[in-house]
């Protein structure tokens, strides 16, 4: 099916985004396909587009398992962190405080993120 899945309406909306993927793959091969694990939608639409660029299917399994890998434990351990660091601060500061200081650090990453949007080109 190759190009028809990436030119189909449903993936008309993140072509830009399909495009930069499909380079990628062209010319970093199965590297493309280990970060592509980090991203939301490159992490749903690798396969198409592995398969598309005509990427040899035992390349793509072995990165996209260690991608697999990485990506889930890393973050189970992020997570895990974030709660133990959590549970220390409210120790020592009490619950409220570490609540406040969880907001601010997520209205920080929230503007963080809005500005990054913006200054990205259209």
């Amino acid at each position: 099916m190759g190009g028809r899945v990436v030119a189909s309406r449903f993936l008309r909306r993140v072509s830009g985004t399909m495009d930069k993927a499909a380079a990628a793959l062209n010319s970093r091969g199965a590297v493309a396909v280990l970060v592509g694990r980090f991203t939301a939608v490159l992490r749903a639409m690798m396969p198409a587009l592995a398969g598309t660029a005509r990427m040899p299917y035992r390349t793509f399994a072995v990165y996209n398992a260690i991608g697999g890998l990485i990506w889930g434990i890393g973050y189970c351990l992020l997570g895990y962190l974030a709660g133990s660091a959590y549970e220390a601060v409210a120790r020592q500061v009490g619950a409220g405080f570490a609540i406040a200081i969880a907001a601010l650090v997520v209205a920080a990453l929230v503007v963080w993120a809005v500005r990054r949007h913006r200054r990205a080109p259209a």
